[in-house]
């Protein structure tokens, strides 16, 4: 019995950076290639406060993209 080869998958994997607020919700303006862009970007846009504390950690995140599937908003868009 011969084995089915999965089908190669049509994605582009990213990493990168970003910061996390103190509820882990990501700042997606602070995606950056490197940990210190991307600190360095939350800093310019979100500088510190007197008497106000925003903690914020930066993480390595991985972004798949699927360029195989086409989703339904844009299927009117390819029929033009």
């Amino acid at each position: 019995m011969s084995k089915k080869k999965a089908a190669p998958q049509n994605t582009k994997e990213i990493e990168a950076f970003a910061a996390f607020d103190h509820r882990l919700n990501m700042l997606y303006a602070t995606i950056k290639p490197t940990r210190e862009e991307a600190q360095a970007l939350m800093l310019r846009f979100n500088p510190a406060v007197d008497e106000e504390s925003y903690t914020f950690r930066v993480y390595p995140i991985r972004v798949t993209i699927d360029l195989g599937k086409q989703h339904g908003m844009f299927v009117d868009d390819e029929k033009k």
